[in-house]
């Protein structure tokens, strides 16, 4: 039977797609319980940097660099992965990247610089990227047409969950010890184990064809600045909101709960977003996010400094209003392109989101040394004012039409090129091609 046959058989009978489902789920476990640990490990990496940093005397736009470098190396290693695997091959890679990164985080701990935290977090970023590049590639080997959209949707859950957990890992013990050092590097270790002892399949090609960024601006332009502007503010907070916090006075633990807050409020908001931007102007959806994080933000710097419960539960709000909105734009990416073309365009908008998520943590640094804790609020207001502007002006351009084709929202995260695959809309038998109606013009 050829692969076409076994996609008509496995439609034709439910029996048989619960079969499957059960299967490529079961799976899947393991891999996704290994990727999970590897984000809470980076999750709780990532706030202790901005945190010790801190503490060691690192000025607001050096703790901003730390996380934009980061970012740098992810890039780095999108299009250097394929390319070390011809090499080693997937298992041998995936295990010596794995290895490589808990030593890189204890090599943080020995000692304390700028220039040699930006090396190691630009490696740390190339290293981590390149063992979710290789994780993704094997779990989009077990999916099927039946399971791609419920295992993609159980991992933007994991992701999410696993990345607001981490943030709560910070209490348990002092920033300025070596123990919080050592649990990620253990974390990384532990995540090794269900990933490799799990059977894996033979993977998909990591290659990918990027469509260029001009291309896509064209048709969809609010899907990029939306994209951009919102990676700039979602992770320029995650990298600068504790630099804040700590000069308002607010203990480790108070930012660690914060952070969690933060991110729990974008994981709760995913799906009624979602759901909303499917029956609404996607681009409408996008300015509304933008509006109420502004407000989120206005109503942060207008509370008392010591006010941390009305802080923390704005925090949650402001997390729902920015989290979200990648799935959003990606989906306004698949009401605009073609099938065909939909993983090239939105493989460029990983690459582009990761140019926004380099930008924020830099400029709401530099926001945070001119103005001190208060610059901060300043500068999200002003991107955040931007993006706001922008869609009313792609919305004054171009209105909505009922013969525009809506695709179904699908809750997805920002990490790789190879998890695209798990996107049904990314499938060339996923939709017809765009009309000339969907072109925005």
């Amino acid at each position: 039977m050829n692969k076409l046959a076994a996609v008509s058989h496995e439609r034709a009978d439910p029996s048989a797609g619960a079969s499957v489902l059960g299967v490529a789920t079961s799976r899947a476990g393991s891999l996704l319980a290994g990727l999970g640990i590897l984000v809470l490990g980076n999750s709780l990496y990532a706030t202790l940097m901005s945190l010790r940093a801190h503490q060691e005397g690192f000025n607001a736009v050096e703790v901003g660099a730390l996380s934009s470098l980061f970012f740098a190396g992810y890039i780095f290693a999108s299009y250097m992965t394929p390319k070390l695997i011809m090499r080693l091959g997937m298992t041998r890679s995936f295990a010596a990247l794995a290895s490589l990164i808990s030593a890189i985080v204890l090599m943080a701990a020995l000692h304390v610089s700028p220039l040699y935290w930006f090396v190691l977090r630009f490696v740390h970023g190339a290293l981590f990227a390149a063992v979710i590049i290789i994780a993704e590639s094997w779990l989009n080997a077990i999916a099927t047409t039946q399971t791609r959209g419920r295992i993609l949707a159980l991992y933007g859950v994991i992701f999410l969950f696993s990345f607001a957990l981490g943030q709560l890992l910070i209490v348990i013990a002092p920033v300025s010890e070596f123990r919080l050092f050592n649990i990620v590097s253990i974390l990384f270790s532990i995540a090794l184990l269900p990933v490799l002892l799990g059977r894996q399949e033979a993977p998909l090609d990591l290659t990918a064809n990027r469509m260029k960024a001009s291309q896509i601006f064209v048709t969809a332009p609010a899907a990029i600045a939306g994209c951009a502007i919102f990676a700039a503010v979602t992770n320029g907070l995650a990298a600068v909101a504790p630099v804040q916090l700590s000069l308002l006075g607010f203990s480790e633990n108070y930012v660690a709960i914060w952070l969690f807050a933060f991110i729990s409020g974008g994981l709760v908001a995913q799906w009624p977003i979602g759901v909303l931007s499917d029956h609404v102007d996607r681009r409408l959806v996008g300015f509304a996010l933008f509006v109420s994080a502004a407000i989120a933000v206005g109503g942060v710097h207008m509370l008392p400094s010591q006010n941390g419960t009305a802080r923390m539960i704005l925090g949650g709000l402001l997390g729902a209003a920015t989290i979200p909105a990648y799935s959003v734009f990606t989906a306004q990416i698949a009401d605009r392109i073609a099938a065909p073309a939909m993983l090239s365009a939105v493989s460029t908008m990983i690459v582009l989101y990761a140019l926004g998520a380099m930008s924020g943590p830099i400029l709401l640094g530099l926001g945070v040394n001119r103005w001190g804790p208060a610059g901060l609020s300043m500068s999200l207001i002003t991107l955040l004012g931007i993006g706001a502007v922008f869609m009313l002006i792609r919305l004054a351009m171009r209105r909505t039409s009922k013969a525009d084709v809506k695709e179904k929202f699908y809750f997805n995260q920002p990490t790789s090129h190879i998890g695209l695959g798990l996107d049904p809309r990314t499938s060339p038998s996923a939709v017809l091609p765009a009309t000339p109606r969907q072109q925005e013009k």
